[in-house]
C-alpha cells in the first residue's frame, strides 16, 4: 500500500500501532463504484462496484493533523467526484481536499462546507455559514479548480447545490425576507461557469418545510413537513424542462421519515425504519427502491444500525452498524452494495476487506502541560457519578437509580493513550447471572479527546428502550461478559 507524498514514520519510532482497518464513514457513488471516507480519519479508499474490491487512495494527515486539546472537527462534510477523483470537504483541513491515484490539491475554504458538486475537472463549494452571525464579506459560493479557488456572491441565499447531467443547480431564496405570517418563497436556480444564477422555478411553501435538491437524469425537489403537520407530507418531484421553460412535475409519494438518494436513473433508494411485522433487533430497518416515476418498487431488511446512503449506476450503498459483539477480526462497520436484480429483488452484498492504515497514522502526541491519563480520570469519574446518581421515584420520599432496571458495577480505565477506554460493567434485572459492559474511547487513533458528554444518557436510553442483545443473542467474552 502506498500514497502520494508518503513519508516513513521510523524517524518517529515506526509504525506505533498494530492493525487499524479502515472504518467506512461518509460515501460518495459514482456509476464505477463508490469512494469511502473513514469514520474518523483522514483517509480515502474507492470500492470497485463489480468485484468489491478495495484500493487504497490517500490521505490528509498533514493537512488535518491539530494539536490543540480539544475534539477533532469533522473529518468530512460533503463528497462530490467521478470515477477518476473525489473532492472531499473537511473542516478538520480548513478547506476541500482534492484526490485522486495520482496527485492531491489542498484548497484553503474560510468557513465548514455544506454542499459540494463537481463536473468536468471543476468543483462547486457551498459554505455552511450561519444566517445571522456570518463575518462580513465572506461570500457563500465557491469555484476550485486547477487555476485555485474564487468566491462568489450569486445574489441569493443559498441551501443546496447538485450537479445533474453537466449542469450546476442550487436552492435558495431571495434576500428580501418574507413578512410575518407570508409562506416561504425558494428558487431553483441554474449556475452558470462564473457563477450567473439564473431563476429556473419559484417554489411557494409554509414556514419550516423542508426542501432539498437530488439528482437524477434531471433535478429533483424533495419536500417533507414531517413534524410541521400532521401527518407529515413527504414527495419528490422532478423539475422538467418544457417549450415554456422549466416547471415542477408531478409528485412521487415517498414513505415518512425516510432518508431519500437518487441515482441517474431517476430511481430514488429511501432508508426506513422497517415495519413492526418484519424488523428484528438484526434488522431494524430497510431500503425502498422505487423508480420514478412508476408504481413497482422493491424493498429489503438490512442488518445492523443502517446509515442512509448514496446511489448511482443503477447501484445504491451505504454503511452498516453491526449491533451484536463480532467475532475477532471482523470489523463492525460495513459497507453494503444494494443492486437490483432481474426478478426485482434487492440483492445485498458486503464489502469484506479494508486496508491497514495504521503505518500512515501520525504517533499521538498531546500538547504540552496536557496528561491524558488525568484527563481520562476526570472524565471516567465524570461517568461514573453520572451513571450512580439516585433519580426521582413517584412515591414520596423514595428514589429510583439513573437507569432503571440495571445495576452499575463499575466504571474504570483500560488501555494506554490514546487506546484508553472507559469501561462500563453494569447487571440488568431482567437478565439475572448475565453481566454486561459497554467500552467507551476517550480519544480518537490521533490522540484527541473524544466528546463524551452524552455518553452516560445514551447508555440510560439504550437500556431503558431494550436495545441490547436479545436472549439467545447475548453471547458473552472469554471472560463472561456480554459487551454491547
Amino acid at each position: 500500500m502506498t500514497r502520494q507524498g508518503q513519508t516513513s514514520k521510523e524517524g518517529a519510532g515506526g509504525c506505533w500501532m498494530g492493525v487499524r482497518r479502515m472504518r467506512p464513514g461518509a460515501l460518495h457513488a459514482v456509476p464505477g463504484g463508490v469512494w469511502v471516507v473513514d469514520d474518523e480519519l483522514p483517509v480515502l479508499a474507492f470500492v470497485n462496484g463489480c468485484d468489491l474490491s478495495t484500493t487504497f487512495i490517500g490521505d490528509w494527515f498533514e493537512e488535518s493533523a491539530s494539536r490543540e486539546w480539544a475534539p477533532r472537527r469533522s473529518v468530512c462534510t460533503a463528497l462530490a467526484g467521478d470515477d477518476s477523483e473525489c473532492w472531499i470537504a473537511s473542516t478538520d483541513a480548513h478547506g476541500v481536499v482534492r484526490l485522486s491515484v495520482a496527485e492531491k490539491s489542498v484548497f484553503e475554504i474560510p468557513a465548514p462546507v455544506r454542499a459540494l458538486a463537481s463536473t468536468g475537472g471543476t468543483c462547486w463549494a457551498l459554505l455552511d455559514l450561519p444566517s445571522t452571525s456570518a463575518p462580513r464579506g465572506l461570500l457563500p459560493l465557491w469555484r476550485l479548480d486547477r487555476a485555485g479557488a474564487r468566491s462568489f456572491d450569486t445574489g441569493f441565499i443559498l441551501h443546496d447545490l447538485i450537479v445533474a447531467g453537466d449542469t450546476i443547480f442550487a436552492l435558495g431564496q431571495r434576500l428580501d425576507a418574507p413578512r410575518d405570517g407570508e409562506p416561504f418563497h425558494f428558487v431553483v436556480l441554474r449556475v452558470g461557469a462564473d457563477a450567473q444564477a439564473e431563476v429556473l422555478v419559484e417554489i411557494e411553501q409554509p414556514h419550516g418545510w423542508q426542501l432539498k435538491l437530488h439528482a437524477g437524469q434531471r433535478p429533483w425537489l424533495e419536500v417533507d413537513s414531517q413534524g410541521l403537520e400532521w401527518p407529515g407530507a413527504h414527495w419528490v418531484e422532478p423539475l422538467e424542462q418544457s417549450p415554456e421553460g422549466w416547471r415542477r412535475g408531478i409528485r412521487v409519494q415517498m414513505p415518512r421519515l425516510a432518508r431519500l438518494a437518487l441515482n441517474d436513473e431517476d430511481v430514488a433508494w429511501a432508508w426506513v425504519r422497517a415495519g413492526n411485522d418484519v424488523r428484528d433487533f438484526d434488522h431494524p430497518f430497510a431500503v425502498l427502491r422505487r423508480p420514478l416515476p412508476g408504481a413497482a418498487e422493491s424493498s429489503r431488511l438490512l442488518p445492523g444500525d443502517t446509515r442512509p446512503g448514496t446511489a448511482c449506476g443503477g447501484r445504491a450503498w451505504c454503511v452498516s452498524v453491526y449491533r451484536l459483539p463480532l467475532p475477532q477480526g471482523m470489523a463492525q462497520r460495513s459497507v453494503l452494495r444494494l443492486n437490483p436484480r432481474s426478478d426485482g429483488e434487492i440483492e445485498v452484498a458486503y464489502v469484506a476487506e479494508w486496508p491497514d492504515i495504521a503505518p500512515l497514522i501520525p504517533y499521538p502526541c498531546p500538547p504540552d502541560g496536557v496528561d491524558p491519563n488525568a484527563w481520562a480520570e476526570s472524565q471516567r469519574a465524570n461517568l461514573e457519578a453520572e451513571l450512580t446518581q439516585a433519580g426521582r421515584s413517584k412515591a414520596p420520599g423514595e428514589t429510583c437509580p439513573y437507569i432503571r432496571g440495571a445495576t452499575i458495577e463499575s466504571v474504570s480505565l483500560a488501555g494506554e493513550f490514546p487506546a484508553t477506554e472507559c469501561v462500563i460493567r453494569f447487571g440488568l434485572e431482567e437478565r439475572p447471572g448475565i453481566a454486561f459492559g459497554q467500552r467507551i474511547r476517550c480519544f480518537d487513533d490521533m490522540g484527541a479527546p473524544k466528546q463524551s458528554d452524552y455518553d452516560g444518557l445514551r447508555l440510560k436510553e439504550r437500556i431503558e428502550t431494550g436495545a441490547i442483545p436479545p436472549l439467545g443473542r447475548d453471547i458473552p467474552d472469554a471472560d463472561g461478559v456480554v459487551w454491547i
